[in-house]
């Protein structure tokens, strides 16, 4: 699923097999048969090298080189890159290695200094695997991949199994890969697989995927304004997704979190519109997929926003930092129970699911009411979420936690409500109303921040981490509690002084 989209007309699904070697090697054969019944159509190898100097000159002009030999041919790839999304792909056959990277820039317009790199090569993967190719007007193709990365002194190996088809048997290649999740161990991938690879071995920056909110139109059907927001809720979770496993990295859980919130927001927004017999199960799963990230996005946060600032204002340390370290562990075993999570069956066919409903476009979406556009259909959920908020404010008990918590929830609702819909009218009428429902939900997220910091620091009493470091963190906690529910009440009146853009004109 290169750049984390899903093309239209060729549906290419990527997972990685999780588990030790040799039961994999049984599983697989077995897997395949049941699931294809019929022997692989061909084997075949291949070798693939990617190209830069020292200084990664290519990367810094946003471009990527491959060059792949296949039965004694050899092809050379340069990609144009924008952040994980491959945006332009040039190609040339039978070229010497390395190839001439003047031919591409002076035949496509690319910047002047590439022609200057003097490519070594920084990594070769050698692949060979075995092709199974399931019959039907338009076939859908198995392919069993084993891979070894080479870098300098490091090796990867890989076990990869891809599903692909193309135009109406889109539906059968997702038929397929939910009978093998069933059987097997895997991952899906939401990245290119060979971009992912090259940038995680080249020492590359993890990349943070985030994705603009979809064009609407506001006279068009409810329903297609549902798939265009799920849709690029989904691409940015399977953007972000193999990342999160392989990095660790925080920024990268907590964006795939937010598109999470994001597609669980649309959810509730067009809920009138899904048969509750078809929308309370994904609701479900979304709920329990948001549960599985939770754990290691809360160690995240404990680290970077309160230990770290803590440790640089006390005047002694090392009073916090048993308890820095006894978080950094209780950190790495949450990332490593959520790549156990990932491996397991249930998230593979959740997200299979959701490519059925956004990618097929599948989601049973019920017809519109007679006359209502999706402008219409979004000033009523807007109107909702935002009258839902200003309630429970009027009525909360200002010295409950949970309340506040239950204060945050809505307003993240009703900005991802305003963000999604924020296409329907022209920007200027909808920055203020979203700029200040923002600063609104980030002093209750720091509240919120607080409260989970005392709570964890205090599960770390277990790991012989001394009172005193404990009741440092809770201190600070109860300090920022105050803090926050000040600034929450001053970005309250600020928020309410706002008028409604959907209200204007």
């Amino acid at each position: 699923m290169a750049g984390g989209g899903f093309p239209r007309d060729v549906v290419r699904l990527a997972f990685r097999l999780e588990g030790d070697r040799a039961d994999i090697d049984a599983a697989v054969p077995a897997a395949l048969e049941a699931a294809v019944a019929s022997p692989p159509s061909r084997g075949w190898h291949h070798e693939t090298t990617y190209w830069d100097d020292e200084p990664r000159s290519l990367r810094g002009h946003g471009l990527w080189l491959a060059t792949s030999v296949r039965g004694g041919r050899t092809t050379a790839r340069l990609a144009a890159l924008a952040g994980p999304v491959r945006r332009r792909v040039w190609t040339a056959s039978d070229v010497p290695l390395p190839p001439a990277i003047a031919a591409f820039a002076a035949a496509r317009a690319l910047p002047e200094a590439v022609t200057d790199v003097a490519l070594a090569a920084v990594m070769q993967r050698s692949a060979h695997g075995r092709t199974w190719t399931v019959g039907g007007p338009t076939p859908v193709t198995v392919i069993d991949e084993r891979c070894r990365w080479h870098l300098a002194d490091r090796l990867v190996e890989e076990r990869l199994l891809l599903v692909e088809s193309g135009g109406r048997a889109a539906a059968a290649a997702l038929a397929l890969a939910e009978t093998l999740s069933t059987r097997l161990r895997l991952r899906l991938l939401g990245d290119a697989l060979e971009a992912v690879a090259a940038d995680r071995l080249a020492g590359a920056v993890t990349p943070t995927v985030r994705l603009a909110a979809p064009t609407l139109d506001g006279d068009g059907p409810v329903g297609a304004g549902f798939l265009a927001i799920g849709r690029t809720s989904l691409r940015e979770m399977l953007a972000n997704l193999d990342h999160v496993v392989e990095d660790g990295h925080g920024q990268t859980v907590h964006q795939f979190r937010v598109a999470l919130r994001r597609l669980r927001a649309g959810l509730s927004l067009f809920r009138d519109r899904l048969p509750d017999e078809a929308r309370l199960p994904v609701a479900a799963d979304l709920k329990w997929l948001n549960g599985v990230f939770a754990d290691a996005r809360e160690w995240d946060v404990l680290l970077s926003d309160t230990l770290q600032p803590l440790t640089a204002s006390v005047t002694d340390p090392t009073l916090i930092a048993p308890l820095a370290r006894a978080a950094e562990a209780r950190r790495a075993e949450a990332y490593r129970r959520l790549a156990d999570r990932l491996a397991e069956p249930r998230p593979t066919q959740v997200f299979l699911r959701l490519l059925r409903w956004f990618e097929l476009d599948e989601a049973p979406v019920a017809p519109p009411d007679e006359g209502e556009t999706l402008a219409e259909f979004a000033r009523r959920g807007l109107r909702r979420t935002r009258r839902r908020m200003v309630r429970h404010r009027r009525t909360m008990d200002r010295s409950s936690i949970a309340d506040w918590h239950a204060l945050r929830i809505l307003a993240k609702k009703a900005r991802y409500a305003a963000d999604a819909f924020s296409s329907l009218h022209p920007r200027s009428t909808t920055r203020d109303y979203r700029r200040r429902l923002e600063a609104l939900q980030g002093c209750l997220g720091r509240f919120n921040d607080a409260a989970v910091a005392e709570r964890l620091a205090a599960s770390c009493r277990d790991d012989g981490v001394r009172p005193t470091a404990i009741a440092i963190v809770a201190g600070w906690a109860a300090r920022e509690r105050v803090a926050q529910q000040a600034a929450a009440d001053a970005q309250w009146k600020r928020f309410r002084a706002v008028r409604p853009f959907w209200r204007r004109g």
